[in-house]
């Protein structure tokens, strides 16, 4: 597993592209997954959780270490991504630079995970002190084998398909579960700069054009919501007058 200071391509944002729909879950296909996830190895259900809620990328997702956690202030901070190549293997890239508390993309994390992973990292804890010899004593990864080697990112491509397959759930790739949270923000009316931050957006642009489809779906949602508010002041208005004639 060799380490390199930064990602050629896991820092940066893609190219402003597509005009086509995303694909991504429901609110109600989010509920089904977050049910059939109770099911799932502590470390799967962790990690599919923070895809929905967090929006990381698979390499993201991949990189997190218990280091990366602020449980006292329930932060996240997104250091580094995993990636592999057949001709470098597996590599760690440190996506940001500094120190804790700086430079690094900071993501609340929901209250409900926070215990979950504490446990996750006593199971980690006791798989290295099993083979200490093993593991690396720089990482402790989320995702790993028994001697502490970060998974290969064709695992979680391969288990999610299995476990989407096993529930009955419809298939979406599993980085679409970082547009789905993006989704989820939008129809909750969060604001685009704050959804920007929480992606890794290097600027709101890139949101503004990726998500833009959804907000236009947002917008028109509040447009029919303020019309009902004015529409019904309008009758309270009428009603009011005729009273008074």
């Amino acid at each position: 597993m060799k380490i390199i200071s930064e990602s050629p391509v896991d820092s940066v944002d893609k190219p402003k592209f597509r005009n086509k729909d995303i694909d991504v879950y429901t609110i109600e296909e989010v509920r089904k997954l977050l049910f059939h996830l109770e099911k799932a190895p502590i470390h799967w259900n962790i990690i599919i959780k923070i895809a929905i809620t967090m929006g990381l990328r698979r390499s993201e997702l991949l990189g997190l270490e218990f280091k990366h956690f602020d449980f006292d202030n329930q932060l996240l901070y997104v250091r580094q991504a995993v990636t592999y190549s057949k001709t470098e293997g597996l590599q760690v890239h440190e996506i940001k630079k500094g120190n804790q508390n700086h430079n690094a993309r900071k993501i609340v994390v929901s209250e409900s995970l926070i215990e979950p992973i504490k446990k996750l990292q006593e199971i980690r804890q006791a798989e290295k002190d099993i083979s200490p010899n093993y593991w690396n004593d720089d990482h402790m990864f989320l995702l790993c084998d028994i001697n502490g080697k970060p998974y290969n990112p064709s695992t979680i491509k391969n288990w999610w398909k299995r476990f989407l397959d096993r529930n009955g759930l419809r298939y979406i790739h599993l980085h679409a579960l970082r547009h789905t949270s993006a989704t989820l923000l939008i129809n909750e009316s969060v604001h685009a700069k704050i959804i920007s931050e929480r992606l890794g957006h290097s600027d709101i642009r890139t949101t503004m054009n990726v998500y833009a489809h959804v907000l236009r779906q947002a917008d028109e949602i509040a447009t029919k919501k303020l019309d009902s508010i004015m529409l019904d002041n309008k009758k309270e208005e009428q009603i009011t007058t005729k009273n008074n004639d």
